[in-house]
This record gives structure tokens, C-alpha cells and sequence, in this order.
């Protein structure tokens, strides 16, 4: 029996399932692409450093809590809800298996899920994002603000960066092995080189007008004393973006 990854779902899904696996499995697919892309947008965000560049913090500050704000919410509706009749990546699994699939794929089906299950700690951050998503996102709830009980644990960007990748290992496992390119091009491209319309050519071009690409080229006598309050972190992230943009880098 040829093995399930080298084949289409047309080949695998019974034939009278197939139109509802073509319709739910891209509906997963778009809500994977968004916490995908979401976190790539945020990791941009969190690299460029708004002050050094003068650029307008609040404002990116409040662009990467709105993105992360959904990041939670995908999170927490991804994996399993209880509420009746939602998709989730459960039970499109346990749909698939049976009676989506055609029963001698079943084992193979079963054993790459198995593979891919989420381990407990990625679960438990999975609960921890519902527990936020019902007391803050979704509801307001009053006992939490008052201070009556407890406020739900906050999730590290990296806790979320880890449960993104075990959807979408367990999603992959789901379309028989398929490598999804879960990042909206070109959000996710190089740093060595932006696209119009990246988020990285939007933050270069306010670096552009700041001190570091503008001042120093116009009056270099002033370079020595600006120098002095930088450090080398600070140095190497100006000199990116004056390299990326055919300028001399400042030593």
C-alpha cells in the first residue's frame, strides 16, 4: 500500500466526503495563516527598536498587542472548544479518521497524528490563552478587574510562537504530510533584502528619517559625541538598515 504522504486527498477521502473535507480543511488552513503571520508581524515589531529610531512606539506597541490579542484568540479556538458545532483541529481529526478516510489508511492516518500530537506543556499554554481569551478577549469579566479572583497567567510570545508550530505539525499531519507555507508572502520574507509592502520595508523607511541615516551623513563632525551614547547592540541594528540602503556603515 503506497504510503499516505505521497498521496492527494481525492486518493485517501472517501468519495462521498470529500466536498466537506475540501470545505473545513482550508478553513483551518486560513486561521493557521493568520496566527502564522500574526507572529511573524509581532517578531518584526519586536526587533525594531522604536526608540532608537524615533519612531512612534505606542503606536507599534499597540499594533503588536492587537495582533497578539488574536494570535490568543485562534490559539484558544484552534485546538478543541466545547461549544457545539464549531471546527476544530480535534474534530476534524476524529472526523477524518473515521468516516473521512478510507479504512486502509486509517493506521497510517493514526500513527502521524500520534506523532504530531501537542504535548501536555503546549496544551496547558493552550488553556492558559482560553483562560485570557474568556476573562479579557471574548467576555469582560467583572470578578477578574474588581480583583475578586485571579487574573489569568500572561502567555509569552514564544509560548505562542510553539503552539503555532504544533497546530500546524498536527494540520500538516491532517493533509497527508502537505508543507504549508503558513506566512502570507512577503510578510515573511529576508531582512537582508524588503519588499515593498513588507512590514520591514514600512519600519526602514521610518528608520530612514531618523537621526542615525539622516543627521550623521549631513553633519559627520557629530558623529563622535552621538557615538558615545550608543552602544554596540544599538551600532550593528543602525549600521542593518544603512547597509540595506547603500549607505557607509558608522563605526
Amino acid at each position: 500500500m503506497s504510503s499516505i504522504n505521497d498521496m492527494h486527498a481525492s486518493d485517501v477521502i472517501n468519495e462521498g466526503h470529500l466536498s466537506r473535507y475540501e470545505v473545513e480543511s482550508p478553513v483551518l488552513r486560513d486561521d493557521l495563516v493568520y496566527l502564522s503571520t500574526n507572529l511573524a508581524l509581532v517578531t518584526q515589531l519586536n526587533d525594531f527598536d522604536a526608540d532608537l529610531f524615533e519612531a512612534p512606539s505606542q503606536l507599534l506597541n499597540y499594533i503588536g498587542q492587537a495582533l497578539l490579542t488574536e494570535c490568543a484568540v485562534i490559539s484558544a479556538r484552534l485546538w478543541k472548544d466545547s461549544s457545539k458545532g464549531t471546527l476544530t483541529l480535534d474534530r476534524f481529526a476524529s472526523w477524518v479518521l473515521d468516516p473521512g478516510l478510507r479504512p486502509e489508511y486509517r493506521g497510517q492516518l493514526k500513527a502521524m497524528l500520534s506523532s504530531a500530537s501537542l504535548t501536555d506543556e503546549t496544551q496547558k499554554t493552550i488553556e492558559r490563552l482560553r483562560s485570557i481569551r474568556h476573562a479579557r478577549l471574548a467576555h469582560i469579566n467583572h470578578r477578574v478587574i474588581r480583583g475578586l479572583s485571579q487574573a489569568p497567567e500572561p502567555v509569552a510570545i514564544d509560548e505562542i510562537q510553539a503552539v503555532a508550530g504544533a497546530l500546524a505539525s498536527y494540520f500538516n499531519a491532517l493533509t497527508f504530510g502537505d508543507d504549508h507555507n503558513l506566512v502570507v508572502i512577503p510578510f515573511g520574507s529576508s531582512g537582508d533584502k524588503w519588499h515593498e509592502g513588507d512590514l520591514g520595508y514600512v519600519l526602514d523607511r521610518i528608520a530612514l528619517d531618523s537621526t542615525w541615516l539622516t543627521l550623521v551623513d549631513e553633519f559627520p563632525q557629530l558623529w563622535p559625541d552621538l557615538r558615545r551614547g550608543l552602544g554596540r547592540g544599538e551600532l550593528s541594528k543602525i549600521n542593518e538598515v544603512r547597509v540595506r540602503y547603500n549607505k557607509k556603515p558608522l563605526s
